[in-house]
């Protein structure tokens, strides 16, 4: 079963992988990279204009699957085991949304 862990140098040669997989499957292996907010640790600090950012640009979960890898129910896992983090976060009701021609991202969530 997939788990959520903290960014560590033992997955630099999987991440390497997935860029190229990325890469090679004509898509920007950027979205591996969630840079959006930025760095918050384990403690949340909402930034002014937060709420604004989450309903017009995505939500409060993100996730990505390398193409090798999808179709496997990771998506899956990774959004069951992203929610109880947001409770412990104090977010009540967390805000996940897709692409509307993102078929696979909708039957996860």
């Amino acid at each position: 079963m997939p788990q959520l862990t903290l960014p560590d140098v033992r997955f630099h040669a999987s991440y390497l992988d997935a860029v190229r997989e990325f890469t090679e499957a004509g898509l920007d292996p950027a979205v591996l990279e969630s840079g959006e907010i930025g760095p918050y640790g384990r403690t949340w600090r909402e930034p002014a204009g937060f709420a604004s950012f989450v309903l017009e640009l995505g939500g409060h979960i993100g996730y990505v699957v390398r193409p090798g890898a999808r179709r496997r129910g990771h998506a899956t896992a990774m959004l069951a085991a992203a929610l109880p983090v947001c409770r412990q976060l104090g977010i009540a009701r967390a805000l996940v949304t897709c692409d509307a021609g993102n078929t696979a991202s909708r039957k996860v969530i």
